[in-house]
Order: structure tokens, then C-alpha cells, then sequence
């Protein structure tokens, strides 16, 4: 660029800059000012170069002064001035000055002057706005700071008074710019805290979170913002505030709620809250116990939906319309104490009472919702069906019942009561129990029934009544004390045992004695024997059994019919008796067969041999005596045998076979002879030893189980009986008779029982997966010391339990023996098992020293007729009365009946005709493997 160039481009510069230009003289003089400052002044070029410097600049100020000094000493000068303009006002600018030497080697000053009015206005503005703000920041109570993240710290750089407070209070600093973390806290856990305050924001952004003050008394709500610059975050601002009231309320709102919550999940009432729409929204942890349904399953659901299957109280279906909680959804008024059925998932019906309450939304007129509770009351509904059921069993129960208060006073009493005692209810009601006293119990009897009653709580047992018309009766009589919050009660229930002693009294003759000849029979002959046996270990004295049987007699029977025979018999049984006196028992052992017991003879066996031998002597002198029928005159002769007992033994049974064996001997030598038993038995005793150790050795896997067909009325299998057989090695299969007594003397009978009981069950247990056996039972026989036995209940239900069989279908048969050692104890474990569904059978009834008593307080199922009476049930009167006898009574105590040893078509048609529906024998089947059962099955099917 030339000179001229460069003229007319710094003449332009002047001419059209933005900034006020002017250009003076050493002096001091304006030689040219440019259009930006005239615009300045608000003059025009001439006026301002007319005026001069001293009317365009307030040369009055300081920095006026410094101004000039500076440009005199330097040659330049800047510095901020006040300008006047042209209406007076002062400008404030920024001036800078510089002498330059133009072409003509003058000196001359170039001024160059940028107005700061504007930047003045905003720095002023600024300032107020600061000044406002930090008022405005100062004057809440909430806290306001910046931090500044550097890579040497953060750093505090803002913050108000309320903060610098807090900070004082909390931790004894008085806040300043600058200070950083470690300088405010001095305490690593905190400052690494707040480290991370500030790393989680500038890492995730803004966030809000609650802080407790470290004195922990004051909570603050911090809000905490990231201040980016060039995409990266250089600051943390933040927001806090004291939130400690806000916090106690939300706490004391929560633990409200929580203690709301804990009383509806504690209720023992369920409670539910539905809304608008009758839509389940929550439920309590009754609600879902009661409704038998998780809280995934209640909510959502309406009232009216029909899995609940509701019915009314009286059965008949709930219109979901009519449900409580609908119905004050629609009326808005509550509803109580409703009675509904509701079914559960697994199909159990559940009665509940329901209330159910309206909930409003501030004025609202409908419902918003409805809350319901509602209780079981199935417990209840069951009680009072039970208390209905009790109220007319009482009425309707055929035993007597009474009910009186604690001093005797009778309070109610039933139907049977009257019928039994002859007293009406109102005769009865408000008079003392002595009203039935009979007089036959003494002061003894009744103290221990008080005794029994007042501290037991219960009494039982026979005594002796009165009834209205003065008679006097046996009753089975049972009281129970009914104690409660009120005043005692008495139950008092009793039977009549009147007819029960006379068909006991007749079944115990029809059972112990001879109809004919009236003398005890074989079976109380060897009862007797056994007492008298036992009495001789403690009387250390001998005694004898004599068998005494009339030679020829059937040809008596033959020759004069059967009605001279036994006219007879009756006569020579006479003559035994008075020929005896008291210095024997007499008994009949068969038709023409007597038994002679001779006790407490002297302990020397030869004299007692002698006593017993002319003892039996008379008695057979006796019987040779003539006897006159009429015109004709009989002769008879008989023969005896003779066994001697001493020292307890041996047992009765053996006894009878001694004598059975000396009378065969006496037969042997012809008439009218007698014979004594030689008691060298040690090759028999050797047989028994060896017996018994073989049978220790193979037991159980020497037993085999065998079954027994039983049928109904119409031949129908109905069940089989288990009975156990010997494999031998020797002799083969044996039966019972050849080893249960061994077993039982030696207490093997215990691992066989165990043994049969599971066998029984394992096939129980297979009959029930085929269609033709699953209604089968199988009867299982239990001997005396298995009852004894302390596990006996527990070996029971193991074996039904580890079989899997029905134990409906198994009945245990026992024998009276195995009850009257423990009647109590026996009577408790066979409770224990019929609970468990197992039934019981009475087998050989008749034949031991039967009693309706135990009939009645044992839990039995089935009474078995013993084959004895079956035997000779078409011929022996005195059989087929205690036959008709036992199915009567069976039948009228809701047993049925079912006869063993059934061996001819007579005896069942016999039987038949008695009333005995179930039978077992030969006839129908003998014992058979188990498959042989299915067998039968099979074709009974076909047929």
C-alpha cells in the first residue's frame, strides 16, 4: 500500500469508526472531531472544534487530572473520563490518547474515546441484581450453594447464610469461599459422603435425596443439579432445606399405617376393601384363610362371582345381587350380621357372617368403595347343629337320661327315663335323684361314687333302681360332671338291665350247664377243674378227676327209645349228686359221660389215691343200683378212670385226657372196672421240648397262611378268615391245634400273630386293586397275649399303614379270654383301633363267661358262633337254644352274626332258619391259598 493509499485508509478509519475520534494540537485545542463524537457530545463538528476541550471534557475530576499527568509524562495516556454533553448530562467514557508527528513535523494528539454509558447501566444493573439476590438468597430459610469440582477438590464458592448457620451449628465452622471438604468436616465418613453426593450428580444429573443431620435430629430434603461447561460438569449447585417436620409426619403417617396394618393382618375377622365396581383391592391375611384362597386369587374378583358358590342359611342359592358388599354399593347403607355359605377351592363349604360399610370420597353420595368383614362362623353353625342334634337325641335316645343340678335336684329328663321309671317329666322335674333309690347300695357304695364323681369328673356301673310302682331293677347307670362357668350339671344316662340279667343268666346256663340233668356241662367242668388244680399250689394239698361212663348205654338208647335214655341219664345223674354230697363237684362231660372233681385231699398222693378210688367206688355202687321203668327194671354198670393233680398242674384240659385214658384202660378190662392214670409221661414231655425248639427255629419262615371263604344269606363271598398252618419238616402242613398251644405256653404266639397280621394285610391289600375282591374282608385272630402286649395298638396300625391296606376291611377276632383279664385296658385299645376304621369279632361266643355288659361298653362289630353249638345244632335242643339265644341278642345290639364250622347243608338250612345270615365251614370252602380266593371270586362273578 503507497502513502495516498495509506491516507485515505486511516481517513476512513477516522471517518467511520465507532468510536468517538478527535484530533488536537499540544495546546489542547480540537482540530477535528468524526461523526462518532459528535454523536457523543450531541454537537457538530464546528461548535465542539469552537468550544474546545475545555466545555466537551469535566476537567474537575481526579481522574482528569491523573489523565493529563500521565499523557505528559508518557506521551499517551487512558483512563475513564466524564464527557459533557450538549443538553449538560455527564457521559462516561473510556479515553486513550497518543501524540503522533504528522508530514509537516508537527506534533499532534490523537483521542480516542468509547462510551461507557451502557456498560455503567449494566454493571449498575448487575450489581442491584446481585445485591437482590443475595437478599433474596439470604433471607429464606432453606439452604443454597455451588461447589466447584476441580481436579484438586471440590470446593464451597457459594453459598447463603443459612447454610453457613447450619454448617456453624452442626460443626462449628464459620463458612468462607474456598473451603473445601476436609477443611468443613475434618471427619473422613462424611466427607467421603458427600464426595459421593457430588460424584453421583455429576455422573447421573440432578436428584433429590433426604439427609440426616449428623446430630441425627433434623432430616434435610437436598436437591443437588450438575453445572456443565463445554460439555463438562465444572460445578454442583444445590437445594436443601429442612424437612425434619415433613419427615416426622411421613414417619408417624408410616408407623400409623403400619399399626392399621398390623391390627387388619391381626383381626381375626377377614376384612376386604372393594371398589366402586365391587373388584376386590386388597384383602387381610384372615380374609384369605377363611375364604380358603392366596391374595392372588381374591383380588380382582367381584362378589357376584359365582366360584364362590354362595347359598343362604337354609341351603338355597345366594343372589350375588343380594350380597352385602353390592348391596351398599348400591344403597350406600351398611349392612350386618349376614349369614352366608361361601365354597372353598377344595369344595368344603365355609359359613361366614358379613358386614360390609359404605366409604365416600369427601361429600360424594355414592360410594366410592365398600369395606366388608365377615368371621367363620362355621364352628358355630356346627355347634348349634350339634346342640340340635344333642337336644333331640336327647329327647329321642333309647337309654334313660337325666340331667340335674349340684345338689341333686332333677333339672330335665327324657323320654326313655319315663318309660323306664314310670315317672313323668313333670312328676320327675324339681324332685331329688333319692326319688329312684332302691336301699340296696350301703354308705360305702355311695361314698365311692362321690369320690369318683368329685374328682374324676365321671361314674359308672351297675346299681339298683326303684321304679314308680316300687319295683326294684338293675340298671347300667353312667354320670358325668359337667363343669363350666356357670353352676354344675349332672348327666345321668342308664339302661335297664332287667332283660339283659335274664338272657345273660340264660345264655350263662344254656352255656355252663346240662338242660337235661341240670349238672355243669364240659365246658364249666373244666373250669371248675382249673380252679381246683390252682388251688392245690397254695393249699399244698391233691387232688382227682374221676370220668365215669355208663357201660353199653346205646344199646339203652336202642332198646327203650331216646326218651327212657335220657330219663335215665337224668336218674343216675341224681344218684352221683346225693351219693357225693359236698365231697365232689358232679358234672356231665358228654351223653352218657360224668365228671367227678375231688379237692383238698391229702397231700400224700398214695392216701388221696385211696380217698379218690372209694370215692369213686360209691359212686359206681351207686350207679349199679336197679332202676324201674314201670313194669321193666334196668341194670347198669359203669367204668371209671382217675387222674391225680398236685402243685398246680398239669392244666385242666391235660387232666381230662389222663382220665379219658385210665377210663379207656378200665373199658378195656371189661365192666365196672376203674383205673389210675400213669403219670410217666416223659417220652410226651421230650416231644414237646423238641417241638417247641423247632418251632423257635423256623418261625415265621416256616408259617404259611391259608384263607377261609365266609358268605351272606345268598352265598355271596363276602370275606375270608386267615388261619395259620406249621410246614413241618417232618410231618408236613400242621394245623393249629398241633403248635398254637405250644406257641402260646411259650410266647411265640406274639411273633406269629405279627407275622399273620401282616400277611393278612399284604393280601388285604392286593384284593383291593381287583374289581371282584375289593369289597372283600379278611378276618385276623388275636390271642390273649397279643392283647396284652404294651405295642399291640402300634403293631396294628404299622401293619395297615406299611400294607396300604383298607382298614375298614380288617377285622381282628378275639376270644373272651383275651378280654376278661383287662376289661378297661383291652376296652381303650380296641377303641384306639376302631377309631382307625378297623372292625373287632367275638369269636367262640357262647362258650366262656359271656356278659351283655361287655357287650355293650366293647366297641364290637360281629359276634362268631362257635362251632360247638354248630356242631349239633340239628339234634341237641340245648345247642340250637343258645344259637337262637346268640342271634337274637347279636342282632338286637346291631352286630351281625356269622357261624363257623358249618359242614352240612342241614346245619345251614338249621342255621338258616335261626336268623344267622353269614357262614363259614367246609360247606362253603376249607382254607385256601390266596389266589384260590380270587378264584372263587372269579367264578362267583360268572355265575
Amino acid at each position: 500500500m503507497d502513502a495516498h493509499e495509506t491516507m485515505r485508509f486511516r481517513c476512513s478509519v477516522f471517518e467511520y469508526g465507532l468510536d468517538a475520534m478527535f484530533l488536537t494540537h499540544p495546546d489542547g485545542r480540537i482540530i477535528a472531531a468524526n461523526p462518532a463524537a459528535c454523536a457523543l457530545l450531541g454537537r457538530t463538528e464546528e461548535d465542539i472544534c469552537t468550544i474546545g476541550r475545555a466545555e466537551c471534557v469535566d476537567e474537575s475530576t481526579p481522574e482528569f487530572a491523573a489523565w493529563v499527568q500521565q499523557r505528559h509524562a508518557l506521551g499517551q495516556a487512558r483512563g475513564d473520563l466524564l464527557f459533557i454533553h450538549a443538553d449538560g448530562h455527564r457521559i462516561p467514557v473510556d479515553v486513550s490518547s497518543q501524540a503522533f508527528t504528522d508530514v509537516d513535523g508537527v506534533t499532534k494528539t490523537i483521542i480516542i474515546a468509547r462510551d461507557l454509558s451502557t456498560q455503567y447501566a449494566l454493571a449498575d444493573a448487575s450489581t442491584s441484581a446481585q445485591r437482590q439476590l443475595e437478599i433474596l438468597i439470604n433471607s429464606t430459610s432453606d439452604f443454597i450453594w455451588s461447589v466447584d469440582i476441580t481436579v484438586d477438590g471440590i470446593a464451597h464458592e457459594l453459598y447463603n447464610n443459612a447454610l453457613r448457620d447450619h454448617f456453624h451449628d452442626e460443626f462449628g465452622v464459620q463458612m468462607y469461599p474456598g473451603i473445601t471438604l476436609h477443611e468443613l468436616f475434618h471427619d473422613e465418613q462424611s466427607e467421603r459422603l458427600w464426595q459421593d453426593l457430588y460424584a453421583r450428580s455429576a455422573r447421573d444429573g440432578r436428584f433429590t435425596i433426604e439427609y440426616p443431620t449428623r446430630g441425627g435430629n433434623r432430616w434435610l430434603e437436598l436437591t443437588l443439579t450438575p453445572v456443565t461447561r463445554e460439555d463438562r460438569v465444572v460445578a454442583v449447585s444445590a437445594f436443601g432445606r429442612d424437612v425434619t417436620a415433613q419427615h416426622e409426619a411421613r414417619e408417624r403417617l408410616a408407623a400409623s399405617e403400619r399399626r392399621f396394618r398390623t391390627v387388619v393382618e391381626t383381626m381375626a375377622e377377614g376384612l376386604v376393601f372393594q371398589s366402586a365396581d365391587g373388584s376386590i383391592v386388597s384383602a387381610n391375611r384372615a380374609a384369605e384363610r377363611i375364604q380358603g384362597r392366596g391374595a392372588d386369587d381374591l383380588l380382582g374378583r367381584t362378589s357376584e362371582d359365582p366360584a364362590w358358590g354362595a347359598i343362604r342359611a337354609d341351603g338355597s342359592p345366594f343372589p350375588a345381587a343380594e350380597h352385602p358388599a353390592m348391596r351398599t354399593l348400591q344403597t350406600g347403607v351398611p349392612e350386618s350380621d349376614v349369614t352366608m355359605g361361601v365354597r372353598l377351592p377344595s369344595g368344603d363349604v365355609r359359613w361366614i357372617s358379613i358386614n360390609s360399610a359404605p366409604v365416600f370420597e369427601s361429600s360424594d353420595a355414592i360410594p366410592s368403595g365398600v369395606v366388608t368383614t365377615f368371621r367363620d362362623i362355621t364352628a358355630q353353625r356346627l355347634a348349634e347343629e350339634a346342640l340340635q342334634t344333642a337336644a333331640t337325641a336327647f329327647a329321642e335316645s333309647h337309654e334313660a337320661m337325666l340331667v340335674a343340678d349340684a345338689d341333686g335336684t332333677i333339672l330335665s329328663v327324657n323320654r326313655a327315663f319315663s318309660e323306664i321309671t314310670g315317672y313323668s317329666a313333670e312328676e320327675a322335674v324339681g324332685q331329688h335323684t333319692r326319688l329312684l333309690n332302691s336301699g340296696r347300695q350301703d354308705r360305702a357304695f355311695y361314698q365311692e361314687f362321690w369320690r369318683a364323681l368329685l374328682e374324676e369328673g365321671r361314674w359308672q356301673g351297675e346299681i339298683w333302681n326303684r321304679r314308680k310302682s316300687g319295683e326294684i331293677y338293675p340298671e347300667w347307670l353312667g354320670i358325668t360332671a359337667i363343669r363350666s362357668e356357670g353352676p354344675t350339671r349332672y348327666v345321668a344316662t342308664f339302661l335297664d338291665l332287667s332283660l339283659a340279667k335274664q338272657s345273660e343268666a340264660q345264655i350263662h346256663s344254656l352255656a355252663n350247664f346240662d338242660m337235661l340233668t341240670g349238672l355243669p356241662n364240659r365246658k364249666s367242668m373244666l373250669e371248675r377243674l382249673t380252679n381246683a388244680v390252682t388251688a392245690t399250689r397254695q393249699a399244698h394239698a391233691t387232688g382227682a378227676l374221676a370220668v365215669i361212663d355208663v357201660d353199653d348205654f346205646k344199646s339203652v338208647n336202642d332198646a327203650r327209645g331216646y326218651d327212657d335214655g335220657d330219663a335215665l341219664l337224668s336218674i343216675l345223674a341224681s344218684r352221683l349228686v346225693s351219693t357225693a354230697g359236698e365231697r365232689a363237684v358232679i358234672t356231665r362231660l358228654s351223653s352218657d359221660e360224668f365228671g367227678v372233681i375231688l379237692s383238698n385231699l391229702d397231700p400224700d398222693r398214695l392216701v388221696a389215691a385211696q380217698h379218690a378210688e372209694s370215692m369213686t367206688m360209691q359212686l359206681l355202687a351207686a350207679l349199679a343200683e336197679p332202676v324201674q321203668f314201670g313194669d321193666f327194671t334196668l341194670h347198669c354198670t359203669a367204668s371209671a378212670g382217675i387222674a391225680t393233680f398236685r402243685n398246680g398242674g398239669p392244666e385242666a384240659a391235660t387232666l381230662l385226657m389222663h382220665a379219658d385214658v385210665a377210663l379207656s384202660e378200665a373199658k378195656r378190662m371189661g365192666r365196672s372196672e376203674l383205673r389210675f392214670f400213669d403219670a410217666s409221661v416223659q417220652s410226651a414231655l421230650a416231644e414237646r421240648v423238641a417241638l417247641e425248639s423247632l418251632l423257635r427255629r423256623t418261625v415265621p419262615e416256616g408259617l404259611r397262611a391259608l384263607f377261609q371263604p365266609q358268605v351272606g344269606a345268598r352265598g355271596e363271598l363276602i370275606g375270608a378268615e386267615a388261619l395259620v398252618r406249621w410246614e413241618h419238616p417232618e410231618r408236613g402242613l400242621l394245623l393249629p391245634d398241633a403248635f398254637i398251644p405250644l406257641a402260646e405256653d411259650t410266647g411265640l404266639i406274639v411273633p406269629i400273630g405279627t407275622w399273620m397280621l401282616q400277611r393278612a394285610c399284604a393280601v388285604l391289600r392286593e384284593w383291593q386293586d381287583n374289581p371282584r375282591t375289593a369289597g372283600l374282608s379278611v378276618s385276623v385272630n388275636v390271642s390273649a397275649l397279643e392283647m396284652q402286649e404294651a405295642r399291640f395298638v402300634e403293631r396294628v396300625l404299622e401293619a395297615v399303614r406299611d400294607s396300604g391296606c383298607d382298614p375298614t376291611k380288617l377285622k381282628l377276632e378275639l376270644t373272651e379270654s383275651a378280654l376278661l383279664s383287662d376289661l378297661e385296658g383291652q376296652a381303650e385299645k380296641m377303641a384306639h383301633l376302631r377309631a382307625a376304621g378297623i372292625q373287632f369279632s367275638l369269636d367262640d361266643f357262647g362258650t366262656g363267661f359271656s356278659s351283655l355288659i361287655y357287650l355293650k361298653r366293647l366297641p364290637l362289630d360281629e359276634l362268631k358262633i362257635d362251632q360247638s353249638f354248630v356242631r349239633d345244632v340239628e339234634h341237641n335242643a340245648n345247642s340250637a337254644a343258645i344259637v337262637r339265644t346268640i342271634i337274637g341278642l347279636g342282632h338286637s345290639l346291631g352286630l351281625s352274626v356269622i357261624a363257623e364250622g358249618v359242614e352240612t347243608p342241614e346245619q345251614r338250612t338249621m342255621l338258616d332258619g335261626l336268623g344267622c345270615r353269614e357262614f363259614q365251614g367246609y360247606l362253603i370252602g376249607r382254607p385256601m391259598a390266596a389266589t384260590a380266593i380270587l378264584d372263587l371270586a372269579r367264578l362267583a362273578s360268572v355265575r
